[in-house]
This record gives structure tokens, sequence and C-alpha cells, in this order.
């Protein structure tokens, strides 16, 4: 029979046994909570083009013209981000249309690229595929840069983000009533949470709360969910006291504070 000492020598092994455990699934799930990357850097570069004005594009072009491609879901919103040298254009297609001569309906190009010989730096664009989209294009070089086109493609990310598709910046509401919002997101099954202010809260989807005190307050709603990056939209909410009357009619005449 074990003494009562080594008995809580187990006890105590076993406890310290199942917190590393328990801490090592937890910091598991937070690492998985940050966006999946879809860049493949072993994927081949197509050479090719997409001119800063009417995206218009072609492929087999100039070998000094780097197109990067990454296969992607369609109606999702990605963040790509790369330090670029003198090309930032970022489009998406249906795969079957990358030809000579393709265009582009739906693309980004920094303000930053003028299509000349200044280095743009680093960079980044919140952009959705289209409906039937499954490929991302990402012009990222031109021998008219300083950078080589290695260092410039070492620096590209493509991480799907959640993005918000209800367009409410600003609210006023009463104090004492409650005040409810239910945002409009790109992933629809995201998990929701706000901060700004000790009265609010989320659940379900929607984030609601009623002011204890007149103010302005800046409600960040974040949306998130696995394999996606974080999505934020920032709410100021105006909470003003409601009207009471300070006195009794008098010959028809009310005074309001």
């Amino acid at each position: 029979m074990r003494s009562d000492s080594n008995l809580f020598k187990l006890l105590l092994i076993f406890s310290i046994s199942a917190s590393a455990l328990i801490g090592t699934v937890a910091l598991t799930e937070e690492a998985d909570a940050a966006g999946t990357e879809m860049f493949d850097p072993s994927d081949k570069d197509v050479s090719g083009y997409i001119r800063v004005t009417g995206q218009l594009g072609g492929i087999g072009g100039p070998s000094d013209n780097k197109l990067a491609t990454v296969a992607i879901e369609p109606d999702t919103s990605y963040n790509v981000s790369f330090t670029a040298d003198v090309r930032f254009r970022v489009g998406t297609l249906n795969s079957s249309d990358l030809a000579t001569g393709f265009y582009l309906t739906n693309y980004h190009v920094s303000p930053k690229d003028s299509n000349g010989s200044s280095v743009i730096g680093s960079e980044s664009c919140t952009i959705t595929s289209g409906t039937g989209h499954d490929l991302m294009l990402i012009f990222y070089w031109s021998s008219a840069g300083t950078a080589s086109s290695s260092d410039v493609r070492g620096t590209i990310s493509v991480v799907p983000t959640i993005t918000f598709s209800s367009d409410v910046y600003e609210a006023t509401i009463i104090v004492g009533d409650e005040w409810s919002y239910s945002p409009e997101m790109s992933e629809e099954d995201a998990s929701i949470a706000a901060t700004g202010a000790d009265w609010i809260s989320a659940t379900d989807g929607t984030v609601s709360g009623t002011a204890d005190r007149s103010g302005d307050f800046e409600i960040a709603v974040t949306a998130g969910k696995a394999g996606y990056d974080d999505g934020t939209q920032t709410i100021t909410v105006h909470a003003i006291d409601r009207l009471v009357f300070v006195s009794v009619p008098t010959d028809g005449v009310i005074s309001l504070e």
C-alpha cells in the first residue's frame, strides 16, 4: 500500500503534467487564430504584365516583368502585402481567362505606383475576389527598378481576411435606451467582439448595450475566424441625455432643460 506521502507526490506530478498539457493546447489554439498564408513561394512566376491604366494584361511577354500567381477562393477578401520596388498591382480573375490580352475587372493599383522608377516600399491592400475568380495575379517586379526580383518576391504575403460590408460608422443614441448593431461581414460565421465602452458587449453576432452616461464612444468591433486575419470596424456612438421637463405648463409655455 502506498503511503500518503507517495500518493501526494503522484497527485502533484499528475497536476503539473496536466497543467503543462493544457497550456500547450491553449498556445496552439491561439497560434491557429492567425490568418493562413496563401502565397506559395515554390509556385513559378508568369512572365507578363498588368498595365497601370486600363488593366490590360499580357503573358509570355518580356522576361523583365514578373507576375506572381496565387490560387484563391471566389468571393473572399485577402490582405496582400510586399515590399515593392516600382510595381504594386494586384488583381483576380478566373484562371481560364489568363491569356495574352486579358483584362482585369477586379484589381488594385497602389497610388504610389506611378509606372516610374521611384521605390514604393512597404505596401499593402485588401482585395475581394470576384464570383468565379480562382486566381490572384500580383505584378510585383520590373527591371526598371533597382531591387532584384527574388528580393521583392520574398516579401509577398497573401492572407484571407474578414471585411465588413455594412457601412455603419456613426450612431446617436439616448442614454438609458438599448442600442444594438448586427454587422454584415464577408464571413457570416465569424465571431465578433466589441470594445470601447464598459456598457457594450457582443453576443451571437450582435453588438448591444445601454449607455449609462452621455459622451462620445469609439466602439471597435472585431471579427475573427480561424485561418483569417481579424477584421475591425470602428463606430462612433454619440450618447445624449433625454430631454426632460423642468416646469409645469404655464399659459401654454413649457420650459425644457
